[in-house]
């Protein structure tokens, strides 16, 4: 499938940026397509959501996208599974619930090993986190406010660490390019989604748009 130049209405969604936190800077041409493109064909799927924030209350936005995504998915003949907090697990059950779907939620108990049973244990076709937070280069859990939410959400994000181990291709030899010429590639690809982005909105969009 042909990656589309200029943003659908979906992605124009996505990319709006009301808080002004820098979102339209990812705005993708395409994304939201080759998402659902991706999931079609999912099989065994693992969902991991919820953003504890201090004292350890869970956001309410997570849970019922995912409650909604993973109903989709199963519908499609997916075998779904649901991996949060203990903190969250009561509201994304009742989410499954409204939809009914059975509320089997499985709480995630950090460990050295926690993350590599689970995924040989369901052995996912697709990972999928919705609203999680996700560690910065220096291992840290921040919230939008740039504080720590460490200590009320587990690392859930290590599922995502190791199965992209097992699943990054390994370099081509063959490449006639130099390592810094290939290193150069994903700059340069960010920066004609960016230049897209820009030029479909100052003449075709009718929504709000924040200049990046």
């Amino acid at each position: 499938m042909a990656a589309p130049r200029r943003l659908d209405d979906l992605d124009r969604l996505l990319a709006l940026d009301p808080g002004g936190r820098g979102i339209t800077r990812y705005a993708t041409p395409g994304a939201a397509l080759a998402a659902a493109h991706g999931l079609r064909r999912a099989r065994r799927v693992v969902i991991v959501t919820g953003f504890c924030v201090p004292p350890g209350i869970p956001e309410t936005d997570g849970p019922p996208g995912a409650a909604v995504l993973g109903r989709a998915l199963h519908r499609l003949g997916a075998h779904v599974r649901y991996v949060t907090d203990a903190s969250v697990r009561g509201s994304l059950a009742a989410a499954l619930s409204a939809l009914g779907e059975p509320p089997d939620v499985d709480v995630y108990h950090p460990g050295s090993e926690a993350a590599r049973t689970l995924l040989a244990r369901e052995t996912p076709s697709h990972l999928i986190a919705i609203e999680r937070p996700g560690r910065t280069t220096t291992g840290e859990y921040l919230s939008a406010r740039g504080e720590s939410v460490a200590p009320w959400n587990s690392p859930l994000d290590e599922l995502f660490v190791l199965a992209g181990k097992k699943t990054r291709p390994q370099p081509r030899r063959s490449s006639n390019r130099p390592p810094a010429a290939r290193a150069e590639l994903a700059p340069s690809l960010q920066r004609a989604a960016r230049q897209a982005t820009r030029r479909h909105a100052r003449r075709n969009s009718t929504m709000p748009w924040r200049t990046f």
